[in-house]
């Protein structure tokens, strides 16, 4: 067993998460097909996708605005 601490600061991601019927991000990874650093680099604000698809598709198994899940957030990575 792999222990990871990971402090989210996306709390629209997270939030949107929890409210979906994917359990984790490991799960929702296995159903989008997205990789599951790119989903993790995301809920920690590392990396914001730049592949319009994965946002659309992130966004729409999510049900969530684009603007909410990236563009607010835009600014805070590029600092990082």
């Amino acid at each position: 067993m792999i222990r990871a601490e990971i402090k989210f600061k996306n709390a629209t991601f997270m939030n949107a998460l929890e409210q979906s019927p994917y359990k984790s991000i490991a799960e929702l990874s296995r159903i989008s097909d997205i990789n599951y650093h790119t989903l993790i680099d995301l809920a920690a604000l590392k990396r914001i996708p730049k592949d319009i698809n994965i946002q659309v598709t992130l966004a729409k198994l999510l049900n969530c605005d684009l603007y909410d899940l990236f563009g607010q957030y835009k600014e805070v990575v590029e600092k990082n």
